[in-house]
């Protein structure tokens, strides 16, 4: 499967001599990632490069990594420690966020918190097939917290859901938070000021592919996207969030 694939590949490459970007690309993607950088981002694609497909599957990160390397997917938007032996293009290093309800004694501030601030919480996370759970337990150690035995979401939207009854903190990489904050008018997110509280994203693709350079074109794109959505972070941390806190919802 791998050798023709990539036998497809030096043939779209041929048509390509021009330097255009044509054809049809598949795409895996983290579910904590794709449905947040990829609207936009494919809208940007699609205006520059209108002879360029995008075919997208969302899959935990062993799947893309398997799919990847058997040649099912082309290229993958993940985390670049979870697959060392692929070529790798850093798009955006997220800061992570929590989310609590209004009433919440975290939500009576605006700005960063300090990982001492965590002492003692339960946090929220995803189940152990996703790897951003990594991160939430790494900073729960480190912060004295405990993440919850009793329920892990299915979804980023899951756990902010939860959060907001009141059923823990959730703990949200910042493109997630970003969107979200800018859509719902009750969410109350701070960004954690701590060197564990990041995470890397990449768009990886296999070293023997020919098309290192489409990939590299397709890549700034999503850079220059989610350079731009991480811009916007300021305004979810804004004064309104502590004033709605203070007069109520």
């Amino acid at each position: 499967r791998l050798i023709l694939r990539e036998t497809e590949e030096l043939k779209v490459l041929a048509q390509e001599s021009d330097g255009r970007l044509a054809g049809r690309v598949r795409l895996g993607v983290l579910p904590t990632i794709g449905p947040y950088l990829l609207p936009r981002a494919t809208r940007e694609l699609h205006t520059s490069y209108p002879e360029l497909r995008l075919a997208v599957r969302e899959e935990p990160t062993q799947v893309l990594q398997t799919r990847l390397q058997d040649g099912r997917f082309d290229i993958i938007l993940s985390t670049p420690e979870d697959h060392p032996d692929m070529e790798s293009l850093l798009l955006v290093k997220e800061n992570i966020y929590i989310c609590v309800p209004p009433d919440d004694e975290l939500a009576h501030s605006r700005g960063p918190i300090n990982l001492s601030d965590l002492k003692g919480r339960e946090l929220l996370t995803l189940g152990n097939s996703q790897k951003f759970s990594n991160v939430v337990e790494r900073l729960a150690s480190e912060a004295g917290a405990v993440t919850s035995e009793e329920y892990q979401g299915t979804s980023l939207d899951a756990i902010r859901q939860l959060a907001s009854m009141g059923g823990g903190i959730a703990v949200l990489p910042s493109l997630y938070a970003i969107s979200e904050a800018k859509r719902d008018t009750q969410l109350i997110v701070r960004r954690i000021e701590h060197p564990l509280a990041n995470r890397q994203v990449s768009l990886t693709w296999r070293p023997s592919s020919p098309l290192s350079e489409k990939f590299q074109k397709i890549g700034e794109v999503f850079r220059r996207v989610a350079s731009h959505i991480m811009s916007q972070s300021e305004s979810v941390e804004a004064p309104h969030f502590k004033n709605r806190t203070q007069n109520g919802p």
